[in-house]
C-alpha cells in the first residue's frame, strides 16, 4: 500500500510530500491546482507514464 509520496521537481511541482492514509483517499482542489499532474507524477514513477525517455526529459526537471 502507498503510504507516502514525494515529489521533487515534476514540471511545475518543486516539492511535495503527500501522506496518505488507510483506505481511501480523495484528492480534491480547485482547477488548475495540479491533481492531475501529481496523478501523472505517479504514473511516471510506476512506469505507465507516456513517451520513455523523450518524456521524461519534458516531465522532469534537471537539478
Amino acid at each position: 500500500m502507498l503510504q507516502r509520496l514525494n515529489v521533487r521537481g515534476f514540471v511545475l511541482i518543486d516539492q511535495l510530500e503527500l501522506e496518505l492514509g488507510p483506505g481511501l483517499n480523495v484528492l480534491s482542489g480547485t482547477s488548475g491546482g495540479g491533481k492531475s499532474l501529481l496523478l501523472e507524477a505517479l504514473r511516471f514513477v510506476l512506469g505507465r507514464g507516456s513517451g520513455g525517455r523523450k518524456a521524461a526529459a519534458r516531465w522532469v526537471r534537471p537539478g
